[in-house]
This record gives C-alpha cells, sequence and structure tokens, in this order.
C-alpha cells in the first residue's frame, strides 16, 4: 500500500520536477543577463532542491552478504523494519481489545456472584466453584497477556540501530 502512495506521489510530482527543470536550465543560460544575480542563483538552488528531494530511487536490491566500506570488507545483515509500524499498532490493537474482554469478564463476574459451577481435577469432579471465580481467572489471565503485549511493543521502540 505504501509503494502505491510512493508511485501516486511521484506521477502527481512529475510536471512540478519537469517545470522546475526548465525553470533551472533558464536560470542557469549563459545568455540570460540575470543568471549571474542572487535572486536568480538562490531560485534555481531552491529548483536543485526540489528536483533533488523528489528524484526517483530505483527499488533495493536483496540478498547481499558483503560489500566494501572504506578498502574493507563489510557484512550485511539484513532486517525488516518496515513492518514494524504495523506491528506496532497490532500490538496497542491487541492490548486494548484484551483490556475491553477483561472489563467485559469482571462486569459479568459481577452479574454471577451466586452461580456456583462443578469444579473439576484431572477430569475428576471436585469442590464446586463459583462462576464469577471462573471468570476472574481469565481476566488475569487476559492481563497477563496484555502484559506482554505492552512489553513487545516497548521492545519493537528500540532501533536496532542502536
Amino acid at each position: 500500500m505504501l509503494y502505491h502512495a510512493y508511485e501516486m506521489t511521484h506521477a502527481a510530482i512529475s510536471p512540478m520536477r519537469t517545470a522546475a527543470k526548465m525553470t533551472v536550465r533558464a536560470l542557469r543560460d549563459p545568455f540570460n543577463p540575470f543568471a549571474e544575480t542572487l535572486p536568480a542563483r538562490t531560485a534555481a538552488a531552491s529548483f536543485e532542491m526540489f528536483i533533488s528531494a523528489t528524484k526517483r530511487y530505483g527499488k533495493p536490491e536483496f540478498g547481499i552478504k558483503e560489500t566494501m566500506i572504506d578498502g574493507e570488507r563489510a557484512e550485511i545483515i539484513e532486517e525488516v523494519v518496515v513492518e514494524k509500524p504495523y506491528l506496532h499498532d497490532a500490538a496497542r490493537a491487541s492490548e486494548r481489545g484484551l483490556h475491553e474482554l477483561r472489563r467485559t469478564l469482571a462486569a459479568r463476574a459481577r452479574e454471577h456472584l451466586d452461580t456456583v459451577l462443578p469444579g473439576y481435577t484431572h477430569l475428576q469432579r471436585a469442590q464446586p466453584v463459583r462462576l464469577a471465580h471462573h471468570w476472574l481467572a481469565f481476566v488475569e489471565m487476559f492481563g497477563r497477556d496484555a502484559e506482554r503485549f505492552r512489553d513487545l511493543r516497548h521492545r519493537m521502540r528500540l532501533s536496532p540501530l542502536g
């Protein structure tokens, strides 16, 4: 989806880039009497900045094992960081959903304080338990899961680059 937005943005900017290139050529033309004036040089520099900022770059090459940096071989370790914002939002939504479920189960437990269920131990009937107690056990379990999502979001905020 982001790649499509990138493509649409560049398609919309294309006419402006063409106009900027033509303007730079006109401002830098040696036959232009105003080419050496401060406003013309400033405008040309501004348009060149716009052109370089909106330049299209090719898709990156994947699967590179190593490269040369300052004459030394450097190993390349690929890590997916584009998915992190999506996963961060998904973890936040899961955490909110678990909190909503916990509130709902706690409210239902208040309504069923006197409802009794048969308890089981090792598939054998045991001491009866209240339905509220059974549901509150799930409230605590989902609370621990929500804490795990919170910890995941905290860990995802850390940059792999240091």
